[in-house]
């Protein structure tokens, strides 16, 4: 990979800290399969200080929207910069 791009896993990893430094919660989920290689994609989203997963989990898919973070392709089991 260039020097000056991450990778999906440094990405996710430098996005877990930030959120734990704000007091937040990270909530990753499968997203739909991708047409072309039917394999899921990664979905981030990202909850203030204080919102429970389950409450979140129980939001309906738009609303769950407003929370959305990020999405990727394909995070792999460790770096690849």
């Amino acid at each position: 990979m260039s020097e000056l791009t991450q990778c999906n896993y440094c990405n996710l990893r430098q996005m877990r800290a930030q959120a734990k430094r704000d007091g937040e919660v990270l909530v990753i989920k499968r997203g739909a399969p991708m047409v072309a290689t039917w394999s899921r994609s990664t979905v981030v989203y990202r909850l203030p200080p204080g919102m429970l997963r389950g409450a979140f989990h129980r939001l309906p898919p738009d609303e769950q929207h407003d929370y959305f973070a990020a999405e990727y392709g394909s995070v792999g089991y460790r770096c690849e910069c």
